[in-house]
């Protein structure tokens, strides 16, 4: 497990993880959403912010069994995607 203890290998996993919940998510929940018109596109980031949120759940998932090692730096990389999810989310918030 120490090729994997890279903190760009917690950033790829903290990203890739969360957009495969959220597509999902989103298949899954029959949410009628428009892109083809650019007045809906506030209105659909809107309907996205609760998927956002949920799809960092997994992102948790990992500190379960890398959480007790010292000095991961997988971890790291997780902290990092997950503020920059945070951070989508709230610019989407205050839209």
């Amino acid at each position: 497990m120490h090729r994997l203890n890279k903190i760009y290998w917690g950033i790829l996993f903290g990203l890739i993880v969360p957009a495969i919940v959220m597509f999902v998510a989103y298949r899954k929940g029959n949410i009628p959403l428009e892109w083809a018109n650019k007045a809906d596109w506030k209105m659909n980031m809107k309907i996205l912010n609760p998927f956002l949120r949920l799809s960092l759940i997994p992102n948790m998932l990992f500190f379960i069994p890398y959480g007790k090692w010292p000095r991961n730096q997988l971890l790291k990389g997780l902290l990092i995607s997950t503020f920059l999810y945070g951070i989508v989310i709230v610019v989407i918030y205050f839209l």
